[in-house]
């Protein structure tokens, strides 16, 4: 997710070129990038220190975000604010 392509990665599951690369905020200075296969069920999550380079608002998904948020409003020992 760090370069420019966003979309037809390999996917590490079906071996395809279907991983779209997605983007969360679930909370101020929170963010997430998501891999997510359109073929399969591979997905996995990476958490940011900082604001990823290509996160834009076209690519945020605002189920992941609402998914994200649950996670982080239920966690019993919340992050320092920064």
């Amino acid at each position: 997710a760090d370069s420019e392509k966003l979309d037809n990665l390999e996917c590490p599951g079906c071996h395809k070129q279907t991983v779209a690369v997605w983007f969360s905020n679930p909370a101020p200075n929170e963010y997430r990038t998501w891999f997510i296969c359109s073929e399969c069920r591979f997905h996995t999550r990476v958490h940011n220190f900082d604001k990823p380079p290509y996160d834009s608002i076209d690519r945020v998904r605002v189920d992941l975000e609402d998914r994200d948020k649950a996670i982080l409003d239920a966690a019993k020992f919340k992050r320092p604010a920064r």
